[in-house]
């Protein structure tokens, strides 16, 4: 049994940084956009390198950069929390959920201080009718008063997954992002997925997952069987977008990953590239992005796409 919470959040810059923002959504079709994050060895997020640090590569060619900027932009994001329900016997810690919804409340205050928020309950696999538009004020509240015996259903982690990505793909932003909490424990509607698919690629939208390990469950749960399979796949997914997968053992794990989850967000890099090779509408291009720096040797570790898809 589970139920998920989703919203889909875009953060508001200054006047400036959102008529930036806004002119780099005005690409065109011969351009891609990239947002890339740069960390040293501890994961520690690095900034201020220069453009000249980065070079775009396809079949080992150069590609021309047009634009690039390491601002704190704005982004649309959409949260999934799908644990077991409260009731249920996997779950012997009452106190998992509200500690899940407190996690979520302190990733919205760590997060770009000017926020607004769609919210979108799920039940049941039916997304509620009503979306609520919220600042981050109202939306910090909603996430403290929360009942966490409202997490009751049976959504499926695809359908949260696909609802999920549909809803960020219309975002006002550029950066787009999943975040994603889950058990893993319903897995049905997998035929979805390849819908949401397409939507990150097309859209740009980075993914972050976050698997939990249900109290009273063996150790091998992530090492085989039909969940570890899910879990090696949302893996290679992460990855793949250029964001980041976690396990967490407990709902205490969930926090620290969620503020990992903020700064890398808040620490991107956009590069824009124009393929020194045309692409025709339904073929994806693959390419490298290489960082290097004198000051920080060989340590340094890159995190983007490597495709983009029309």
């Amino acid at each position: 049994m589970s139920a998920c919470i989703c919203a889909a959040l875009g953060f508001p810059l200054s006047t400036t940084g959102t008529h930036l923002d806004r002119l780099a959504q005005q690409k065109t079709s011969d351009q891609i956009m990239l947002v890339v994050s740069v960390t040293d060895k501890n994961d520690q997020p690095i900034r201020r390198l220069p453009q000249s640090a980065f070079q775009v590569l396809n079949a080992g060619l150069p590609q021309a950069i047009t634009s690039f900027d390491d601002l704190d932009r704005s982004a649309s994001v959409a949260l999934i929390m799908d644990p077991s329900t409260t009731d249920s016997a996997e779950y012997r810690d009452r106190k998992r959920i509200p500690r899940l919804i407190g996690a979520l409340a302190r990733f919205v205050e760590f997060g770009h201080p000017a926020n607004e928020y769609f919210v979108l309950k799920l039940k049941d696999g039916v997304r509620d009718s009503s979306t609520e538009r919220y600042n981050g004020e109202k939306a910090l509240a909603a996430l403290r008063s929360a009942d966490p015996l409202s997490f009751h259903g049976n959504a499926s982690i695809y359908y949260a997954y696909h609802l999920g990505i549909s809803k960020v793909s219309e975002g006002a932003y550029s950066k787009r992002a999943l975040v994603m909490i889950t058990d893993g424990l319903d897995f049905s509607s997998r035929n979805l997925e390849l819908d949401a698919d397409s939507l990150i690629n097309e859209k740009n939208i980075l993914i972050y997952l976050i698997f939990m390990t249900p109290e009273g469950y063996p150790g091998e749960y992530y090492t085989s069987g039909t969940t570890a399979d899910i879990a090696l796949w949302f893996k290679n997914l992460a990855e793949s977008s250029g964001g980041m997968f976690f396990h967490a053992k407990s709902a205490k794990d969930v926090e620290g990953f969620l503020q990992r989850i903020s700064l890398d967000l808040r620490s991107r890099y956009t590069i824009t590239f124009r393929p020194s090779t045309p692409f025709d509408r339904g073929k994806c291009f693959p390419f490298k992005v290489q960082v290097n720096s004198a000051a920080h040797s060989k340590t340094l570790r890159l995190r983007s796409r490597y495709s983009s898809c029309s």
